[in-house]
């Protein structure tokens, strides 16, 4: 029975875990097009504060880093281990919401470049 309860918890974990690397693999696709649309508006001849885009760009790449740890296959490096997936769903959900404050704060400062 109570091994029944583990795996049942070892999935959930392992679904959850896998929900918040989909969410990564959104916010770094984000990320890209961002950073793509930054170079391009620093690059062309367009009214922005260039300061505040290039700010922004600083914002965005900062924010790639916690992303790519969050998308690292490391559910791997234990198993169906319920106290490994817990640190790894708790991890990933704070490395997410770092890169989403990091981007957010990029774009006020993008939104204020061509304002």
């Amino acid at each position: 029975m109570a091994d029944k309860s583990l795996q049942r918890e070892a999935d959930d974990l392992g679904i959850r875990i896998n929900e918040l690397g989909t969410k990564s693999t959104q916010l770094l696709l984000f990320l890209t097009f961002a950073i793509l649309g930054a170079v391009t508006l620093s690059t062309a001849q367009f009214p922005a504060d260039q300061a505040l885009v290039r700010v922004a760009t600083w914002w965005w790449i900062l924010a790639v880093f916690p992303v790519l740890i969050g998308v690292l296959p490391v559910k791997d490096f234990k198993w169906n281990n319920c106290a490994w997936y817990r640190f790894l769903v708790r991890a990933k959900f704070l490395l997410l919401w770092a890169a989403v404050t990091f981007s957010t704060v990029g774009t006020i400062q993008f939104l204020r470049a061509v304002s």
